[in-house]
């Protein structure tokens, strides 16, 4: 039988943090009334960027925003849009660059600090992606993306305290943050506060029902925690979310056979030999040899049972 530490350590490993890993276009507020002409032409093309970002397409973006600079060298919303641009294009010495030039131009957008942490963030600088989440914050103490950031931050440094106070500090102004919910569950449950962890995940799944990364953690300490019912509750759920997810069958056959339900157990390793990625080659060999010993315990069982009949 699969030990219990063998699927605490080896086989049912927490999710990871989820970290903002890519660019959103920032929304930007445009005043029509008492601007120059330049500024309105300029403001069109600020307009016309913005929208070729929420379609993701920061090509375009970027010659719009570079046209409106070329007329309003001085508008900070201008350099920030196009920094996104260069973001979203992996450019991110030129983003650092527009960042800079918008902060500037008006060290009080609290929008410009918190896009120069995710270029830091997306270089593994952690600390000084800190730093601009933080000017970000004492621009805007009201930045639920910004604590939340800077919370990830502090779990890839290792400070599950101080992340676990960000990720409250987001909640408190975003109350439906599942994000923040989940992140802090893996904060709590890495300082091994089990409950506390179970809540997080839990809230994080009432919020958005599909969260698989909340699921599967929290069927894991459903498991560690011995509610093997619960756990296999939440792994079938996450199955009838998607039925080729490889690791939810794989967790579900472990359950089953600590269990000693040897036949669920053995369908649901069936599943994920079926669906296991070819990285997991060695994972799905491994496995095929030990199917054969749990249909043997399930043949045994099946006897000792017809034998304790008679």
């Amino acid at each position: 039988m699969i030990s219990k530490a063998t699927i605490k350590g080896r086989r049912s490993p927490l999710v990871a943090v989820a970290t903002v890993f890519f660019f959103l276009a920032n929304t930007v507020a445009v005043v029509a009334t008492d601007t120059t002409p330049q500024q309105d032409q300029s403001t069109a093309y600020l307009i016309k960027g913005n929208d070729y970002l929420d379609k993701n397409m920061p090509q375009k973006a970027l010659g719009e925003f570079s046209r409106g600079l070329a007329i309003d060298p001085e508008n900070p919303w201008l350099f920030l849009q196009r920094g996104i641009a260069h973001g979203m294009l992996g450019q991110f010495n030129d983003a650092l660059r527009d960042f800079n030039k918008c902060i500037a131009l008006d060290a009080d957008l609290a929008e410009a600090y918190y896009s120069r942490g995710m270029v830091y963030e997306r270089l593994n600088e952690k600390n000084k992606a800190v730093e601009e989440y933080t000017k970000a914050i004492e621009a805007n103490r009201d930045y639920a993306e910004a604590y939340y950031n800077r919370g990830t931050m502090y779990y890839r440094k290792g400070i599950y305290d101080m992340a676990i106070a960000d990720f409250q500090q987001a909640i408190g102004i975003k109350p439906d943050y599942a994000k923040a919910y989940f992140n802090m569950g893996v904060c709590q449950a890495a300082l091994d506060k089990n409950e506390l962890a179970l809540k997080s995940y839990t809230r994080a799944v009432e919020l958005d029902p599909g969260n698989i990364p909340a699921l599967m953690n929290r069927a894991r300490l459903y498991y560690d925690e011995e509610r093997y019912f619960d756990a296999i509750d939440d792994y079938e759920r996450i199955i009838a979310i998607d039925s080729t997810h490889a690791d939810a069958h794989y967790s579900l056959g472990a359950v089953h056979e600590w269990l000693k339900q040897y036949d669920k157990s053995l369908a649901a390793y069936k599943k994920y030999i079926q669906f296991a990625p070819d990285s997991d080659s060695v994972r799905v060999a491994d496995l095929e040899e030990h199917f054969l010993n749990v249909k043997n315990k399930q043949v045994r069982l099946g006897r000792d049972r017809k034998e304790a009949g008679d």
